[in-house]
């Protein structure tokens, strides 16, 4: 009943079948936070529930972004993200939270930590997103970001040609429960596409590392920024 979704899970009957199975305490805190991050949304998702970007994050442990021209949300700053917003149409995709950035920071600094691995395109470093000071303050953000050992950082440069995913937006995200399949996430103008077969979490993942093989090292991508930042 559970494992098919018929029943809500209670912290207390996941604890209790966490503490039956010997469940290793670093996954056992991971599924924690799952239940609870679950439990306000079951009967909602029994009518149709469309999860978020976020909601999603939570229990990831390995994010690899495409973000082609636009530093994907997660990482930005809040002056960068306040330009990116303010320059959209109403109603354009549902919109990611401080809370919701601040969520996944965290989560590069636990006991498990988040791993992400982010490509994005020159174009990204370059543009004047909310002006010299939030760009300059956006590329050493990710610099800093770039020092953890779960994160890395690689860019596409402009003179390098067309590469696979150009034009693409995505993230793969992957689990650390092997029972969980990975899913891919693709922004759109109004509402994400979700990729969840087998078939095209392949696609996708074939293509990001086509794109991670193209771009800068990160020790190259790294001094990019930092040239960018300085210039």
């Amino acid at each position: 009943m559970l494992l098919n979704a018929c029943q809500a899970m209670s912290e207390a009957d996941f604890l209790t079948l966490a503490m039956i199975l010997k469940a290793d305490p670093v996954l056992r805190d991971r599924g924690l936070h799952s239940v609870r991050n679950a439990s306000g949304q079951y009967e909602a998702g029994r009518k149709g529930l469309k999860w978020t970007l976020a909601d999603v994050e939570a229990d990831a442990a390995e994010l690899c972004v495409l973000a082609g021209d636009l530093v994907p949300p997660q990482l930005r700053t809040p002056a960068y993200d306040e330009a990116v917003r303010a320059a959209q149409i109403a109603g354009c995709g549902p919109a990611y939270t401080a809370e919701e950035r601040e969520a996944v920071l965290a989560q590069l600094f636990a006991a498990v930590p988040l791993r992400i691995h982010l490509v994005l395109g020159e174009g990204a470093v370059r543009r004047l997103v909310g002006g010299e000071k939030a760009r300059r303050d956006q590329l050493l953000w990710l610099m800093r970001l770039a020092e953890l050992a779960n994160v890395t950082v690689q860019v596409l440069q402009d003179g390098m040609g067309a590469y696979a995913g150009m034009g693409l937006r995505f993230t793969c995200m992957s689990f650390v429960e092997r029972q969980f399949d990975g899913i891919v996430y693709v922004p759109r103008l109004r509402e994400p596409l979700w990729g969840e077969t087998p078939d095209e979490v392949a696609f996708y993942e074939r293509t990001f590392a086509a794109a991670a093989e193209a771009a800068l090292p990160q020790e190259a991508s790294i001094a990019l920024l930092l040239d960018s930042a300085d210039g």
